[in-house]
């Protein structure tokens, strides 16, 4: 008897999600690279059909010596997804964003708008993988995803904009199904 896969559908894709990871980051500042690390929590949660809200949080240690620094970022966003063929979701996320940088006991805020436009396909039932592109401040990031468990995943994003590049790992848990899937 020949094993089948099962078959996955873009509208089985799941915005309800919690995740941490760990990242490392270069910063590229004129002449000098910074190297960095520091956690990062995430969230997303179905709100309606097609649209859902995001949230994350880093915090990363850059530098070490004279040149140390502590940056903290928090996004929320708004995010709309439609259907693209039977394994592939176009995604397209809104947020404000806030970053406060610490370096020898004086901070610095800066608060913007940041988008993203994703494409996120299923190559199998437990691996997903994405390409993000954002148009404020030519950001780009690849993502793959890798369901171990129904509700349990893995995943490696790599990220670059104008200023930084950032590597994480980490673990997604999905706390409810999609509002899609939730009626097939």
């Amino acid at each position: 008897m020949a094993a089948t896969t099962a078959a996955v559908k873009a509208d089985e894709f799941n915005y309800n999600y919690l995740q941490i990871t760990h990242d490392k980051i270069r910063l590229d500042l004129n002449d000098d690279t910074i190297r960095g690390d520091g956690p990062s929590i995430a969230g997303s949660i179905n709100i309606a059909s097609r649209f859902f809200l995001t949230a994350n949080y880093n915090h990363w240690e850059l530098g070490r010596n004279t040149l140390s620094a502590d940056a903290d970022i928090k996004r929320l966003g708004l995010g709309y997804h439609v259907t693209f063929g039977p394994n592939t979701d176009l995604v397209f996320v809104l947020s404000a964003i806030r970053i406060k940088l610490r370096n020898n006991g004086e901070s610095r805020e800066r608060s913007g708008l940041s988008d993203n436009f994703w494409v996120r396909h299923h190559l199998s039932d437990k691996l997903e993988v994405g390409i993000r592109l954002g148009f404020v401040g030519s950001e780009y990031g690849i993502d793959a995803i890798y369901s171990f468990r129904k509700r349990w995943a893995v995943l490696l994003t790599l990220e670059s904009n104008d200023v930084f590049d950032t590597t994480s790992l980490g673990i997604r848990y999905y706390f409810r199904k999609s509002q899609q899937a939730a009626k097939h």
